[in-house]
């Protein structure tokens, strides 16, 4: 074979090969490597997106949550300001209590001491009253005024037991 024939097939062959390459191969290999590039694109583009938005999050995360602290700590508050309040007017009303029952306790005693006096005046005017009747209903002498006054008096001590 003649080498100027040769290398002009070998041309024709290998533009040949070139033209249906890029005429039925490469346009289908570009179009999914195009695709492809464009989805690594969008990746790219939607983590960068990501990156932000968490970056955001994590702001609001740190907002919230010194948010959260604050009203934590104003609940905190005011919890220990109505448990005092709670405190105090738990102790007024147990002194007020304690001032009800002083008063009733000495009021009772008061009365106790009325009604007891009352009792002694009534059992003494009695005493005494039984004393002169009996003083008088006898003839006038000492030893018996002294007689009567002795069964009396101890008359009266028995009485009590």
């Amino acid at each position: 074979m003649n080498l100027n024939a040769t290398l002009f097939v070998q041309c024709l062959v290998f533009f040949g090969l070139a033209w249906f390459t890029m005429r039925f191969v490469w346009p289908p290999i570009s179009k999914v490597l195009d695709e492809r590039s464009e989805r690594i694109s969008r990746g790219l583009a939607d983590a960068e997106a990501a990156s932000v938005e968490l970056s955001d999050a994590r702001e609001t995360a740190r907002d919230q949550i010194g948010q959260a602290k604050l009203a934590a700590r104003e609940i905190t508050r005011q919890a220990e300001m109505q448990a005092s309040d709670i405190l105090v007017r738990a102790q007024e009303e147990a002194s007020a209590i304690v001032a009800r029952a002083q008063n009733l306790a000495d009021q009772a005693a008061v009365q106790a001491k009325r009604k007891a006096k009352e009792e002694l005046m009534k059992d003494f005017s009695s005493l005494v009253f039984d004393a002169t009747k009996a003083v008088l209903l006898r003839e006038v002498d000492i030893d018996v005024h002294r007689d009567i006054l002795d069964q009396m008096i101890y008359r009266d001590k028995f009485d009590e037991k």
